[in-house]
């Protein structure tokens, strides 16, 4: 065996770095006493033998242990032993250094140990582990705990979510029957029971959150939006106007009302008809109409649900030629450059399923003919429906209206009375899939009007007087209200950050601050501000600001506007501006207005 392996240089342990002193104590111990070096440490073989030859054995193994302790020090602790000429000369050094002694050791340590808490989500393990170095550096010291006094620490340690399994450990278990004798329930044995409770609570997390990822692996493609009626994305990542609370209504009952069952989703029908008791339906007057060149006439279309067909709705936004439709269908609120909303209307399929029609409008489309050329066209009288899986464009409603659609293998074209090539399409599985999109503007001529409260926050918390100036004389773009919901008389948020004093934060500040106190000269509107834990500060913050005054500006406080806070308006500070010369004003309650330069 090599001199290396005869030192115990095969027993790895984390150095001394002078925090871990208990732990590095006890497995340096054990170390020594495998080598049979401990003797030449503990103070059992320090006297050197008489003998030439026992005294040159002596001299290698304490070199031994010296070496064995010299390489277990991390290098900024090396410093303290590398002088040492004995095993027990270093040994001793560095108990006196790094193991805690006297009256403030005992503190230090009881205090690690009867301190110490898990944060909720903390490391379990670790926690209990350092309960364990606590309890140790305590006996280091001479203070021996009782085992049902730590295991009563431990419980007191954990975090308030392990209530529950405190609350089923019988008290009695904890203390030791007798004098002398052991526990039923060891700290020993607690710690095992908290960490097989801590791997059962992880394993739950755990396949908590593969169920909820496989919950949540559905394609968004299946959602409709409540907002715009559009699929492939839900309400709280719309980012289309904000619909009114009418037409969320419709568009929900619309959804709700469209779902088919499993076994009747292939075999809807393709022809539509409106249904008799609905409300009464646009004037169509333009469709008796000399039809223009580029415009087309009300169609409704219906869609063939096929396998072929269900694939389809991975282009949500393609328009489809149908010939069996008598109605044209656009199922986004977005695209409708014109628009009136049909509450109440419902279209009824040959199987008997209402959908709902939420409005009627003027579609822009734009025509890609070839690679180069492109045509605008407009689409009249269509029929809102976000339930509808296409949007679809009537055969018999374009050649109502004069037009041509000539079918020719897997293509069509659709020409004006005149000839000119209006558009063209591919067929796609059992449609006909026209090479059209909705038009650029139509998107900004779709924003629905806004409440006064929903412009009030949209501009800053603005005053609504100048928002209804604005309104009125056209001063802003496409700012369009809805008149028919008045503006609220207050606005909470306005309230609570239009005051001298602000606050409680819902988070502290570095020193447990919650309000923030803000004084601003009238003329220059410069801002002091000051940071307190609660409000009975003003009174010092007066004084403060008084005080800066007069030393950095060399001006005198005169006056002190206020609102009617009581942490402003009371006896000590009225009495201190009374003594002062100092003129408090009062603004009229609920007025916000009079305190303009701090609002």
């Amino acid at each position: 065996m090599s001199d290396d392996s005869s030192s115990g240089s095969n027993f790895r342990i984390e150095p001394l770095n002078g925090d871990n002193y208990v732990t590095w104590r006890v497995q340096m111990t054990d170390i020594l006493s495998e080598l049979d070096l401990w003797d030449y440490v503990s103070g059992n073989q320090t006297t050197m033998p008489a003998s030439e030859a026992l005294r040159a054995d002596w001299k290698k193994k304490d070199a031994k242990a010296l070496r064995a302790i010299r390489l277990r020090l991390a290098k900024d602790v090396l410093v303290y032993a590398q002088d040492a000429t004995s095993a027990k000369e270093a040994w001793d050094t560095l108990a006196d250094t790094f193991q805690p002694t006297g009256p403030i050791g005992i503190v230090t340590a009881r205090r690690k140990l009867f301190r110490a808490q898990c944060p909720e989500n903390g490391d379990i393990k670790e926690h209990l582990r350092l309960m364990r170095t606590y309890q140790s550096g305590l006996h280091a010291l001479g203070q021996v705990l009782p085992d049902s006094d730590f295991s009563m620490t431990i419980l007191t340690s954990l975090p308030d979510s392990w209530d529950a399994f405190i609350r089923a450990i019988d008290p009695t278990d904890l203390l030791p029957p007798a004098t002398g004798q052991t526990p039923k329930l060891s700290s020993a044995k607690l710690i095992a029971r908290i960490l097989q409770e801590d791997r059962r609570l992880k394993q739950r997390t755990v396949d908590s959150e593969m169920a909820l990822v496989t919950r949540n692996a559905r394609d968004d493609s299946q959602f409709t939006c409540f907002n715009c009626g559009r699929r492939g994305h839900k309400q709280d990542k719309c980012r289309a106007p904000p619909a009114s609370a009418e037409q969320r209504a419709c568009i929900q009952q619309s959804v709700h009302q469209s779902r088919p069952s499993p076994r009747s989703f292939s075999h809807r029908a393709h022809v539509t008809e409106t249904d008799d008791t609905s409300a009464p339906t646009r004037d169509n007057s333009r469709e008796n109409s000399e039809p223009g060149g580029q415009v087309f006439g009300t169609v409704w279309v219906a869609d063939d649900a096929t396998a072929d067909d269900i694939a389809l709705a991975a282009a949500p936004d393609a328009w489809y030629l149908d010939s069996g439709a008598t109605l044209h269908v656009c199922k986004d609120r977005i695209n409708f450059f014109e628009y009136s909303g049909t509450p109440g209307k419902t279209v009824k399929g040959v199987g008997g399923h209402p959908v709902p029609q939420l409005g009627c409008g003027t579609v822009p489309l734009v025509s890609h003919i070839g690679h180069k050329l492109t045509t605008e066209l407009t689409l009249t009288d269509v029929a809102h429906m976000p339930a509808a899986t296409h949007n679809l464009i009537s055969v018999s409603r374009i050649t109502d209206r004069g037009a041509r659609v000539l079918f020719r293998g897997n293509t069509v074209e659709i020409r004006a009375p005149n000839g000119a090539l209006l558009a063209t399409g591919a067929k796609s599985g059992r449609l006909y899939r026209l090479s059209v999109e909705s038009g650029p503007d139509c998107v900004f001529a779709a924003i629905a009007p806004r409440t006064w409260d929903e412009w009030h926050h949209i501009y800053a918390h603005l005053n609504h007087d100048y928002l209804r100036t604005m309104a009125r004389k056209g001063l802003v773009i496409g700012m369009k209200v809805d008149e028919s919901i008045p503006a609220s008389p207050q606005c909470p948020s306005c309230i609570k950050a239009k005051h001298h004093m602000w606050g409680p934060a819902r988070i502290k500040g570095i020193n447990g601050e919650l309000y923030l106190t803000v004084y601003t000269d009238v003329k220059t509107r410069h801002r002091v501000r000051f940071f307190s834990r609660d409000k009975a500060q003003q009174l010092h913050f007066l004084q403060s600001y008084r005080a800066f005054l007069k030393t950095q500006v060399g001006r005198r406080m005169k006056a002190l506007r206020v609102d009617n806070g009581k942490e402003f308006v009371n006896d000590a500070i009225k009495s201190y501006l009374r003594s002062h010369g100092i003129r408090l004003e009062l603004t009229t309650p609920y007025s916000l207005a009079q305190n303009g330069i701090a609002e």
